[in-house]
């Protein structure tokens, strides 16, 4: 049996809970902590992903990685709350900016690229119907840096598209996805 990497996170999770007297509503702040233990198999983490959803209340639920990272998610808020997290399918965007933009700094650093910044901006567009999946997502690139070459950074943006970026293609195989950018001087 291999050895087991162990960690333990925390997750938090704020809530205002309505509390009536004397006709007034006054809304105290709660901090919901829950202690999350993981395990995994040492070995060969990246070839195999797993992560665990917790349900907290309503439609809120906290998901936790392997090595204990932890991230709030909620679909909808309850009526009258703050919504605490990022829904599912924002969070499918979330990871197709982190994944093509990590590709984007790599690729252009390894071209002698002077980068000081890197901001993805995605917007999608949804199905009408249920399952109301993307049908059209588009990236766009802001780089930043010192004489940055527009060939080498159309080039970092053009490889993450079609070789690195495992989110995007994923993704590609479902939706239209669409790539453009811009370069500014730091």
């Amino acid at each position: 049996m291999p050895p087991l990497y162990r960690e333990t996170a925390k997750a938090v999770c704020k809530r205002h809970i309505p509390y009536f007297a004397d006709g007034f509503a006054i809304y105290l702040s709660a901090e919901i902590v829950y202690n999350i233990e993981i395990s995994a198999p040492e070995h060969n983490r990246k070839a195999k992903m797993q992560i665990t959803s917790k349900w907290i209340d309503g439609m809120c639920f906290v998901a936790t990685n392997e090595l204990g990272h932890s991230i709030v998610m909620e679909g909808a808020a309850a009526e009258g709350e703050a919504k605490r997290g990022p829904s599912p399918m924002e969070m499918l965007l979330m990871g197709i900016a982190g994944c093509s933009s990590i590709d984007v700094v790599m690729i252009a650093e390894k071209q002698r690229q002077q980068i000081t910044d890197c901001r993805a901006k995605v917007t999608a567009k949804r199905a009408d119907s249920i399952p109301k999946v993307f049908t059209d997502i588009h990236i766009h690139f802001t780089v930043v840096g010192h004489d940055l070459t527009e060939s080498a950074i159309e080039r970092a943006v053009q490889m993450s598209a079609e070789k690195y970026c495992s989110a995007s293609i994923m993704l590609g195989k479902a939706a239209t996805i669409t790539h453009s950018f811009e370069i500014a001087a730091a």
